[in-house]
This record gives structure tokens, C-alpha cells and sequence, in this order.
């Protein structure tokens, strides 16, 4: 129904606005840019090139926040002295809470696929620190003849 011209000329303002008036940490920039990133999905990525680049700086502050919340989930669940499946429990339903929260942006689906890399390797890290390779702990016994092989 609208033109192109109108449409880029609309966008390139409301990107305006948006870099000017909406803080990165806003508590309600996730919802901003999903709401307008679904609405303007219908048009041509060209004419909306402008206001997608004024979501960049929001996009990277949904990511760092939802990172922050995943490492918190994991410090929390690996606090405990026990590593049972509570604690595999717990940071499960904060990776999922988290992709989940995202699921409406393929590029931040697949950006935010590179957090939850960065919490495996967090976690991976915690479990590394709690092993006690102590070879008088870990021998169990005498040694294997060739017989028992």
C-alpha cells in the first residue's frame, strides 16, 4: 500500500527516534524491537535497512543481559556442593528460558546460540575446577595382570 520512498523515509525517522530516545538497557527494549521487527518484517530489508541498524546497539544489550542472566543461572546452580541433576536442571531452564525469549529474530536465535557455547564453556570450567585428580585418590587398586585383561 505504501511506497518504497515512504516506507524509507518513515523508517530513517523512526530510526532517529529510536537511536535518541530508547536506552540500551531499557526494560522494555526487548518487546520494542520484537513488536516493530515483526511489523516491519512484511517490508523489503532495503527499506527498512535504517531502523534495523538502530536495533543493533538493543540487539547487543538483549544478548549481554540474557548472557549475564544464563552465567548468574550457572554460578546459582553450581554453587552447591553436590553437581546432581538439579544443578543440570537448573541451568537447562535458563539456556531454554533465554532462547526461547529470542525466538521471534533468526539472527539473534543464532547469536544467542553463541552465548549458550560460552555458558557450556563456563560450565565445563566449574566442573574442571571440582575434579580432584589426586593419583592416590583415583588408583583403586593393584595393577591389571594380562590375565585379567
Amino acid at each position: 500500500l505504501l511506497s518504497i520512498e515512504i516506507i524509507t523515509q518513515f523508517c530513517e525517522q523512526l530510526a532517529k527516534v529510536v537511536s535518541k530516545r530508547v536506552p540500551e538497557n531499557a526494560p522494555y527494549a526487548s518487546r520494542f524491537v520484537q513488536l516493530l521487527s515483526k511489523t516491519l518484517s512484511a517490508y523489503s530489508a532495503k527499506a527498512v535497512q535504517p531502523l534495523d541498524q538502530s536495533f543493533r546497539p538493543l540487539r547487543r544489550a538483549i544478548l549481554s543481559q540474557s548472557l549475564s542472566a544464563m552465567f548468574k543461572a550457572v554460578e546459582s546452580a553450581l554453587e552447591e556442593n553436590s553437581l546432581g541433576s538439579s544443578s543440570a536442571e537448573k541451568i537447562d531452564a535458563a539456556v531454554k528460558e533465554e532462547i526461547e525469549g529470542v525466538e521471534w529474530d533468526a539472527q539473534l536465535k543464532v547469536e544467542m546460540e553463541g552465548n549458550i557455547t560460552k555458558v557450556m564453556q563456563l560450565v565445563a570450567q566449574k566442573i574442571e575446577q571440582r575434579l580432584v585428580l589426586d593419583p592416590s585418590i583415583l588408583q583403586m587398586g593393584e595393577r591389571i595382570s594380562s590375565a585379567q585383561d
